[in-house]
């Protein structure tokens, strides 16, 4: 009987410790996601960073062009009339 006992008792205790070792992996898994979660949005805002700083680029070169071609056609006028 008492044999009987002692095996409950070590089944219990190996329960309570498969389930808190469950809890453990659960909660390291969780924090896991939070940080995939996190160095995904980093990626992701730093691609759109990127793109937004190409679009940058070729709009400010595009008014650089629009700024020389208006040079131009001053200069022109002003040769013009001279």
């Amino acid at each position: 009987m008492e044999n009987i006992y002692n095996n409950f008792y070590v089944n219990s205790i190996n329960l309570q410790l498969n389930h808190e070792i469950k809890i453990k992996e659960q909660r390291r898994l969780k924090q896991n996601l939070k940080i995939s979660y996190k160095i995904d949005f980093l990626v992701i805002y730093e691609q759109i960073t990127l793109i937004y700083s190409i679009i940058c680029y070729f709009l400010n070169l595009k008014n650089i062009l629009i700024q020389k071609n208006h040079l131009e056609e001053f200069i022109s006028i002003i040769n013009y009339k001279s």
